[in-house]
């Protein structure tokens, strides 16, 4: 068994990344379900500071890493985790290897 088959044993979770659709005359975010996709993940909790893309500094509760080389997700996008919470995104990060994009670390509140 090579590196990356032990490495997706760990994904014994599913998330689902549903991007900003636009915003209600209020304000408040509206997100596309149609668009929703559901990704193996592994959320890996503990607690860290990290700082959001507006370089704030915030306490994440945890990490989830998204296990797709095509995965895409901003910080203003919804993720919906396997038991359906909706945590507050704090920070997306790409990690490549030497084929491109290897998978999405999104930290979460």
């Amino acid at each position: 068994m090579g590196f990356e088959a032990q490495f997706l044993q760990f994904t014994t979770q599913t998330v689902t990344i549903e991007p900003l659709s636009t915003h209600t005359s209020y304000g408040a975010p509206t997100f596309s379900t149609s668009a929703a996709k559901t990704y193996s993940a592994y959320v890996e909790p503990g607690t860290r500071v990290v700082r959001t893309q507006r370089g704030v500094e915030e306490v994440a509760t945890a990490v989830v890493f998204v296990m797709s080389s095509c995965a895409v997700m901003g910080s203003q996008d919804r993720i919906r985790l396997h038991d359906g919470r909706l945590p507050k995104v704090l920070r997306v990060d790409i990690n490549n290897d030497d084929r491109g994009q290897h998978h999405l670390e999104v930290s979460i509140a």
